[in-house]
C-alpha cells in the first residue's frame, strides 16, 4: 500500500481553508526530492483552488527535534504576511 502524498496535502490545505485560514505556509527540507515535489504540488493545487498562493519563503532544517520545530514555527510567525 502506498500513500498518496499529493492528495493528503490537498486534504490538509482544504481543511485549513475551510477553517478560514488564508496564510498557509509549506515547510520542507526535502527540496529536490520526489516526496517534496508531490507534497508541494498538493499544497499548490489546493491553495489555487481556494484562490490562494504559496509564499515564496521556505524554511529548512535537517534537524527534526522539538527545538527545530519550534524554530520553524517562530520563522512562520515572524514572516511578513503577503498582501493580497
Amino acid at each position: 500500500m502506498r500513500s498518496d502524498n499529493r492528495a493528503g496535502m490537498r486534504l490538509a490545505v482544504d481543511h485549513l481553508a475551510a477553517l478560514r485560514h488564508r496564510d498557509i505556509t509549506f515547510l520542507s527540507d526535502l527540496k529536490g526530492k520526489v516526496l517534496d515535489t508531490e507534497l508541494r504540488a498538493g499544497v499548490v493545487e489546493a491553495l489555487a483552488s481556494h484562490g490562494l498562493a504559496l509564499p515564496g519563503a521556505r524554511f529548512g532544517s535537517r534537524d527534526f527535534s522539538l527545538e527545530a520545530g519550534r524554530a520553524a514555527a517562530e520563522f512562520v510567525a515572524l514572516a511578513p504576511t503577503p498582501r493580497r
